[in-house]
């Protein structure tokens, strides 16, 4: 596969074994299969993401910008680690099917379907359907069991950089919640560790998942309740999306989080909220501050 995109990249990546090379050629200089040109779907700070049309199904091939960052690698491992534990534990169409990967490069099948993300700003019954699917995805996860192998190592989920973002707008009630939930220690579920909806694909049918570059042990708690904060705050920029369909995803959640991992979870969003508006012009930046008062003050009273 030759990166043909507008940011110059010189690697080549075959999408049989993910072999990089740095002259283009028409076969893969490991396993010589065809080099097939692909087009570029999406771009992080971190990795760019591309799609090929392969003989065998259209592939995603996702390659960190910088191959010596170590962490990006780590995650990477990580992912390619998880996939492959779960590839006959998870059924065809939840989760990607690992290919191959090489250092900094991982190639899947491409899951079908659009980002939940883009229809949550349009108010049809299709996106109350998509969150709602969204949590059984959860719940099938959670119920995966992983006893028999050994996942990568356990990511602590400290709060204090989070803290540090956030508690100037939050209660102090619930920054305690949030730090009890951190103390509970319970590692006992398979976690996603990034489960919202960037990350999910709707399909008409079910919500595949995407990216476990952060897949772990910890509560099963966690995930939903990160799912509930993130649709519960989402659209600062462009209106927000209602209490009610963020609870969807909770729906076929029994119990329901406890207030510990939704303060948590809230706690987290905050942060990564504040930490996107910094680069916004400071007017409207003001505004957006304002707009996620107001929902924390809403959303912190109907939790107490």
């Amino acid at each position: 596969m030759q990166l043909a995109s507008s940011t110059a990249i010189s690697n080549s990546v075959c999408s049989e074994c993910a072999a990089v090379q740095r002259e283009h050629s028409l076969t893969c200089w490991r396993c010589g299969a065809p080099m097939l040109v692909c087009r570029r779907v999406r771009a992080t700070h971190s990795s760019l993401v591309f799609e090929v049309e392969h003989p065998g199904g259209p592939r995603i091939i996702k390659m960190l910008r910088n191959r010596n960052d170590s962490a990006g690698l780590r995650r990477y491992e990580r992912e390619r680690q998880v996939l492959s534990i779960l590839a006959d534990r998870i059924p065809t169409g939840v989760i990607p099917r690992f290919v191959a990967g090489d250092v900094g490069v991982l190639v899947t099948d491409k899951l079908s379907g659009r980002r939940v993300h883009d229809l949550l700003w349009w108010p049809t019954s299709e996106r109350i359907s998509a969150v709602r699917k969204a949590g059984e995805s959860a719940r099938l996860l959670a119920a995966t069991r992983v006893d028999d192998v050994t996942l990568p190592p356990y990511i602590p989920t400290a709060l204090d950089g989070d803290l540090l973002t956030a508690k100037d707008l939050l209660p102090t009630w619930l920054i305690s919640e949030a730090k009890a939930a951190v103390r509970e220690g319970n590692h006992s579920t398979f976690i996603h560790g990034d489960f919202v909806p960037t990350n999910w694909l709707w399909d008409g049918h079910r919500v595949g998942i995407l990216d476990f570059e952060w897949a772990r042990m910890g509560s099963p708690e966690e995930d939903i309740a990160m799912a509930w904060a993130r649709l519960r705050l989402a659209g600062i920029e462009r209106g927000l999306v209602s209490d009610r369909l963020a609870s969807e995803v909770l729906r076929y959640w029994r119990p329901s989080p406890s207030v510990h991992w939704r303060a948590y979870a809230l706690v987290r969003t905050v942060a990564i909220i504040v930490n996107r508006m910094r680069a916004r012009p400071d007017p409207i930046r003001r505004i957006e501050m304002r707009l996620l008062r107001h929902s924390l003050d809403r959303v912190s009273a109907n939790l107490k």
